[in-house]
This record gives C-alpha cells, sequence and structure tokens, in this order.
C-alpha cells in the first residue's frame, strides 16, 4: 500500500526515509521547501491481559490502525553521496557470497561445496537434486559471479529439486526459470 501512496504522490520517487533519518543515517539534509510524501505506518499498542483474551492472541503487541508520516526522497535532499545497490554489492559482496553459503549450510537441508573449476567442465557450478548439494567453482576469480552462481544454483535446488512440480521439466526450461 505504502508503494501505491508513494507512486500516486511521486512517481519518480525511488527511495525514500523520514526526516531525522536522513540526517542520522545517511548525512543528508532534506532540500529547503521539499513536499513530503505521505505513507501510512501502524499504530502498535501493548496489549493487556483482557484484550489478549478477547482477541483470542498470546501477542503482547498488536496493530490498532496506521497514521500518515511524511518522507522524502533522495531527490528531495542533499548532502553525502548515496550507496546505489549496485555499489554495495561491489563492497560486499565477498561477505554476501560466505554469508549465502553459511546460511544454506547450517539453517537449511543443501549442501553447498566448492570444488576447483577445472573439475566442472566449463560450468560455473550445478545443483545435484539427488545429493540436494550445491556445487560451486571455489577459485573463480570474480566474486560477484560466485555470488551470482550460487543464487543460480539455489534457484535451482528451489524449483527444480526431486520433489518440485517442475523437476521433470527440459533443461533448456530450467535454466530459464533459474
Amino acid at each position: 500500500r505504502n508503494i501505491d501512496l508513494i507512486y500516486a504522490q511521486n512517481p519518480q520517487a525511488t527511495q525514500v526515509a523520514g526526516f531525522k533519518q536522513w540526517q542520522k543515517d545517511f548525512n543528508r539534509t532534506v532540500n529547503r521547501g521539499a513536499k513530503a510524501i505521505r505513507i501510512a505506518a501502524p499504530i502498535i499498542k501493548k496489549l493487556t491481559p483482557a484484550e489478549q483474551k478477547h482477541l483470542d492472541t498470546t501477542d503482547e503487541r498488536a496493530i490498532v490502525g496506521y497514521r500518515y508520516l511524511p518522507v522524502f526522497d533522495v531527490a528531495q535532499t542533499s548532502g553525502e553521496p548515496m550507496l546505489s545497490a549496485k555499489d554495495f554489492v561491489k563492497e560486499n559482496v565477498t561477505s554476501l557470497y560466505n554469508a549465502f553459503k553459511d546460511y544454506l549450510n547450517q539453517q537449511t537441508d543443501l549442501k553447498v561445496s566448492e570444488v576447483p573449476l577445472a573439475t566442472l567442465n566449463g560450468a560455473k557450478g550445478y545443483f545435484q537434486p539427488s545429493t540436494n548439494e550445491i556445487v560451486i567453482g571455489g577459485d573463480e576469480p570474480d566474486n560477484a559471479l560466485k555470488l551470482k552462481t550460487l543464487y543460480h544454483e539455489y534457484a535451482h535446488s528451489q524449483l527444480h529439486g526431486l520433489k518440485s512440480a517442475f523437476k521433470d521439466r527440459p533443461r533448456a526450461y530450467q535454466e530459464t526459470q533459474a
């Protein structure tokens, strides 16, 4: 809903934040005379035991309504340059790759391992449904390509695993999906 609200008020908006957040988190200031974009923010209330019983919930807090808060688009601010998503990935690609690999190994039933690229016959990686394993060329010098390959093979694991509805589709179809 907030995306629709933002678009209706400023179709060119790309990144929004509150007045103080621009200052505190991004070292930017909202330009004088900038017109705020209003978004809906939840009003969260701590529930009493009677309210929990009435609502048949064990949650300690609940959304009881919404209020409109002002935010501003990055184009309405000035200050330190903003880090783009592309720049963020470039600066953090190795840690993103390692974090995703560790997450898959520790928090899912997938096993991610690395082998020398020379053993992959020209591929950068693959997913093996029978063992639920993703294998990545560990000596790939381009860490962004390693990350992309891991995401691609993870998509195969989700779409083309042994229990998937798409597991019997032709390879070209599976590659397009992944």
